[in-house]
């Protein structure tokens, strides 16, 4: 019986890891081309049973696991940075990159809670930060982007400087107008104080990043 219960269980794990080839080029395109109702979606699969959510799309923390994953093996096959201490194993830094890629959504959502004047609740913090999730892990890729293409083709070409800038640059207008308007949705509120709200988050947000980078980096 035992035995037959872990084949059931390498059948399930074996058919969730597969879909992801599937699943993540959709979840990604929708999340790139049709980013507002992604979000929608993440509200409304959390009102599903556990069973019967995100059947469709990956979960938002699988879809920015694996962006990240990806990112790591491009990291890896352009010989990037060696890192040191508690970072040097690839464990800890894909755990701890995912945590730190997590704080930008989580910002986003908590500086929106306070803005409605919510109270600090999983159920009403859950919906935001999975919504905010799908469309940070574009970014997450730009920034990713940008930092393969520059140490690979900087010394080698002026192109190769300009892509990576280019990446970078769009993949930042691009989140950072998506939030505007998203603030400018669900405030609702006139843009310029939705572009101070997402400035301000954005920026907090950001300085909480830098920070933990510093110290985890010292272990």
């Amino acid at each position: 019986m035992d035995f037959m219960k872990l084949l059931q269980s390498l059948e399930q794990a074996l058919f969730e890891v597969i879909s992801w080839l599937v699943f993540y080029p959709i979840t990604l395109w929708q999340a790139i081309r049709h980013p507002f109702a992604m979000m929608d979606y993440a509200d409304g699969e959390l009102m599903r049973s556990a069973d019967d959510r995100f059947t469709s799309r990956l979960s938002p923390p699988i879809f920015l696991a694996i962006t990240l994953g990806l990112l790591h093996l491009v990291e890896v096959q352009n010989d990037g940075a060696k890192l040191k201490g508690f970072l040097a194993d690839s464990t800890n830094l894909m755990a701890f990159r995912m945590f730190v890629l997590s704080v930008l959504p989580l910002g986003i959502a908590v500086r929106f809670m306070q803005f409605q004047n919510l109270m600090f609740d999983r159920k009403v913090l859950r919906p935001l930060f999975y919504g905010q999730i799908y469309i940070s892990a574009p970014i997450a890729m730009a920034v990713g982007l940008a930092s393969a293409i520059l140490p690979r083709f900087v010394e080698r070409s002026f192109l190769g400087d300009l892509a990576g800038i280019a990446v970078l640059l769009i993949g930042g207008l691009w989140y950072m107008a998506l939030e505007i308007v998203w603030f400018q949705r669900h405030g609702p509120m006139s843009y310029m104080r939705a572009a101070i709200y997402t400035v301000w988050a954005t920026f907090v947000s950001l300085v909480l990043i830098i920070v933990l980078s510093v110290a985890v980096s010292k272990l």
